[in-house]
Parts: structure tokens; sequence; C-alpha cells
């Protein structure tokens, strides 16, 4: 299965992929925690998570960066719908813990979210080796934006916007 990962930066064809455990204190909210509280002891950390999507255009409604996009491989994929965090942000704002706790069982057990138009599917896996360059989107210098598309034959088309 062909999986894709954003990325800010650049990142070398072959490096491999992984979450410094030192982050999850700083980047995740308390549904987050409580979402990781609630974790099956066989499923794979988002604190520790190296995230990716089936299809490019859902890496941005997923939180992904788009600067760069990779395709990955990892020996080990697990697959959720985001769309369940976020109905739990909201029912956390509601104080509705037991909304909470439905939603965190649903995303740990890859039950689709009930509307398919909010549904976000990602993918965690503990570790992850990039194999190639897909796309690269608005790398700015001083005095352009440069976009870049690939195939899996290499550069596909480039397109040079002045500013």
């Amino acid at each position: 299965m062909k999986l894709y990962h954003g990325s800010a930066s650049f990142i070398e064809t072959g490096t491999k992929l992984n979450v410094s455990k030192n982050l999850k204190d700083e980047i995740f909210d308390e549904v987050e925690k409580i979402f990781e509280y609630l974790k099956p002891k066989d499923k794979i950390s988002r604190f520790e998570a190296v995230y990716a999507c089936e299809k490019i255009d859902d890496i941005d409604p997923c939180g992904g960066y788009t600067d760069v996009v990779y395709e990955i491989e990892s020996s080990r994929f697990e697959m959720s719908d985001l769309a369940w965090l976020t109905e739990a942000k909201i029912a956390y704002e509601n104080n509705d813990v037991d909304a909470v706790k439905r939603c965190a069982n649903n995303y740990w057990n890859n039950v689709l979210f009930y509307n398919k138009k909010q549904s976000c599917i990602e993918y965690r896996a503990r570790d992850a080796v990039v194999l190639r360059i897909v796309e690269i989107n608005d790398c700015e210098s001083n005095q352009s934006t440069v976009q870049i598309k690939c195939d899996n034959k290499g550069l596909k088309s480039t397109t040079l916007l002045h500013k």
C-alpha cells in the first residue's frame, strides 16, 4: 500500500522516520491525553507515531504539512478515523466525558466516522522509511515560489511563480 507523509522540510530518501518522545507534553492537549490513557496496549501511541495518509489530498485535513510530500513504507501501520478526535474535542468542551470515551474507543477500534464527508483517515506507524519525494509545494525564496510534481519515474512538472 502506498502511503504519504507530509513535512515542512526536506528529508533524504532512505531516512528512517520516528518521533521524539520528548514532544508529547508540548504538542498534545487534554483530549489527546485522554485518548492515550484509553489506548489499548497493542496500539501505536499517537504521541509516538509517524503519520501518513493513503491520499496526498488527505494530508492537510489530517493536520500534516504539505510543503514536501514523501512516499513512505513501514512494517506496520494502523488506521484510525481522525474525525473521532475532533468529535471528542467538541464533547470535552461540553463536559461530556462519556462521549469523549466513546469517541476514543471508536478511534482505537477503526470505526469509520458516521458522517463520511467529515471522515479523515490517518495511518500511524512507530517508524517508517522515506522511499521518495512525491511533491514539493510552496518552497519559497525571496523571489519566487516553486512547485514540483513527481511521478514514479521522477520529475513530472515544475511551476515557477514570480513574486
